[in-house]
């Protein structure tokens, strides 16, 4: 983009030199007729307003240009794979930043069936999926491929409609988030501790294999239950209370030590300690761990 900024306004000066010279040589013209049998001034006039409507036109298409070059510059250097394509599922764009991932270029694929991507696909499954019948605006793909280094990498792809005969996805590289959240769900899931997360109503919408022992109730019969259910009946007023308190004053951490009797009827004390969790969009959680 940087080498067609100066093309931009190297066009523009053209168009204005060559104005300005069109509408000279109107002059000229009509100092060299004798007795011209047309209005000299309505002649001038018109070559000036054609004139600066040219150079009007070339700034509009100057600025678009500079416009569209500005995104396209956006969109190849960063993370975001963009593929644009028809009914027919023929490429017609296809961001740069493709060679970073995989081993094909964007020219490899322009004018060719998005199909061609299923060569890096690494599930037989996924291989099978046509995109034009399963796509839906909005609906995203977790795909896993083959990068240029012949590992396999997750690409969650996304759909957007823009018209009957422009479809785009856009690919962004999830690898490393699911590694995380993979090696986290297997601490949570292998820890020693209680961990359980609630809604804002104390209702439990998840608990790791230890809460499960303790409590002593299958994990189907454990969610959506009540966390206060097994909480000593003259404690529960007060834990529930402290608990509204910390939701009520957005606390975002507490420690609490009070007794819970399991399944089995064994009296048990806990210390307690919950993190309120905050996701836009999302209903408010409670996360614990004792």
């Amino acid at each position: 983009s940087a080498g067609v900024s100066p093309y931009i306004f190297k066009n523009i000066r053209w168009v204005m030199l060559s104005s300005i010279s069109l509408i000279l040589l109107a002059i000229t013209t009509t100092l060299l007729i004798e007795n011209a049998q047309f209005n000299v001034l309505l002649f001038i006039a018109s070559i000036t307003i054609a004139a600066a409507l040219a150079v009007v036109v070339a700034v509009l298409r100057s600025d678009s240009l500079q416009k569209l070059i500005f995104v396209n510059a956006l969109v190849n250097k960063g993370n975001v794979i963009m593929i644009t394509f028809d009914q027919n599922n023929n490429v017609h764009y296809c961001s740069s930043n493709i060679s970073n991932y995989f081993s094909m270029s964007a020219e490899q694929l322009l004018n060719k069936p998005l199909s061609l991507l299923n060569d890096i696909v690494a599930s037989n499954e996924m291989r099978q999926v046509s995109i034009n019948d399963s796509f839906i605006d909005g609906k995203t793909f977790l795909v896993p491929m083959i990068s240029k280094d012949d590992r396999v990498i997750y690409i969650e792809w996304s759909c957007k409609y823009l018209s009957s005969n422009v479809q785009v996805i856009m690919g962004q590289d999830v690898t490393d988030k699911l590694t995380m959240a993979n090696n986290y769900q297997a601490l949570v899931e292998n820890a020693q501790e209680i961990i359980y997360t609630t809604d804002i109503e104390g209702n439990f919408t998840f608990a790791n294999e230890r809460a499960i022992q303790v409590f002593g109730y299958r994990q189907e019969t454990v969610l959506g239950k009540s966390s206060f259910y097994q909480i000593m009946p003259e404690y529960r007023e007060s834990v529930e209370a402290f608990y509204r308190d910390q939701f009520k004053n957005r606390m975002h951490y507490t420690y609490l030590e009070f007794p819970i009797r399991t399944r089995d009827g064994k009296l048990m004390w806990i210390s307690q300690n919950v993190t309120l969790q905050y996701e836009p969009g999302a209903p408010l959680q409670n996360s614990c761990w004792s």
